[in-house]
C-alpha cells in the first residue's frame, strides 16, 4: 500500500437472527429504503463492547430487544474507500457476525422506524425472513458473504 494513503479501522456488528422451520432455515432481513435488501448491521461506538453493540444495533434497526447472543460466527473484513492510486482515506471495516437467540415469537413481516444513526434516523425498515441457503439475489456481496458464513456455522454449507 502506498505511503500517502491512510487506513482507518472501523468495527461493525452484524447480529443475525436465524430460525429453523420444518423445511429449513430462515434469516431475518429487511428492505432499507435507500440501500436495498440487508441484514441488521451497524457501527460499534467508541468505548462500547462489541457484543453490547450487536444487541444495541439490533434494537435500533428492528425494535427487537430482550434477546441474547447465542454464538459468534466470526469476523469478515471489508476494505472500502480510496483506490490504490487515489489520495484519500481507506477504511478497514471489521464485521463481527453473531447468531442471536430470539426469545420472542417474531412476525412474518413488520416495519420499524430506525433510531440511533443520523443517516438512518426516521427511515422505515420493512422486515422479512430470507430462506437459507439461497442464491440471495438483490443483496450486496458482503451480505452474501455473511449468509455463507452463517450457513457454514450452522453446518448447512461446507467451509470453502
Amino acid at each position: 500500500m502506498e505511503g500517502n494513503i491512510t487506513m482507518r479501522k472501523i468495527y461493525k456488528v452484524c447480529p443475525c437472527i436465524v430460525r429453523r422451520l420444518p423445511g429449513g432455515y430462515q434469516i431475518l432481513c429487511f428492505w432499507h429504503p435507500l440501500g436495498g435488501k440487508q441484514i441488521p448491521k451497524g457501527t460499534v461506538e467508541e468505548g462500547e463492547e462489541i457484543d453490547v453493540a450487536a444487541l444495541r444495533e439490533l434494537k435500533e434497526e428492528s425494535g427487537i430487544k430482550g434477546v441474547k447472543i447465542k454464538s459468534k460466527v466470526g469476523i469478515i473484513n471489508r476494505y472500502i474507500g480510496a483506490r490504490p492510486r487515489e489520495n484519500g482515506p481507506l477504511e478497514h471495516h471489521e464485521w463481527h457476525v453473531f447468531l442471536i437467540d430470539a426469545t420472542e415469537d417474531l412476525s412474518e413481516t413488520w416495519q420499524h422506524e430506525a433510531v440511533g444513526s443520523e443517516d438512518e434516523q426516521g427511515l422505515i425498515f420493512s422486515y422479512f425472513w430470507q430462506n437459507m441457503p439461497d442464491d440471495y439475489n438483490g443483496f450486496h456481496p458482503k451480505f452474501v458473504e455473511v449468509f455463507k458464513r452463517v450457513e457454514e456455522h450452522l453446518g448447512l454449507r461446507q467451509i470453502s
